[in-house]
């Protein structure tokens, strides 16, 4: 699967908040052939790939949501403005 194909599948997957898990599968099957896949104990995915013992000790960490956001529009102001309802977050975010 070349990478546009993937980044779609990826944004077009449906995960909401709290049942992220549905999306893994797709996640697995993109990097497995990569780097060692491991489900934590809260249900995050991990990405692992080792380095080569010859190079120097540094790392780096990537980190993505693989959940999404979900807000209802509910009416157009005439500016603009958009009011909505949301669902799956926490409105103090």
């Amino acid at each position: 699967m070349d990478d546009k194909q993937l980044l779609k599948n990826l944004c077009t997957a449906h995960a909401p908040s709290g049942r992220e898990h549905w999306i893994h599968p797709l996640i697995k099957e993109a990097f497995e052939p990569y780097c060692e896949i491991v489900e934590g104990k809260l249900n995050n995915l991990y990405a692992i790939k080792k380095g080569n013992k010859n190079e120097m000790k540094k790392s780096i960490m990537l980190m993505a949501h693989s959940d999404e956001i979900f807000l209802m529009i509910t009416e157009i102001m005439p500016k603009g403005f958009l009011k909505f309802i949301g669902t799956g977050f926490d409105p103090k975010t």
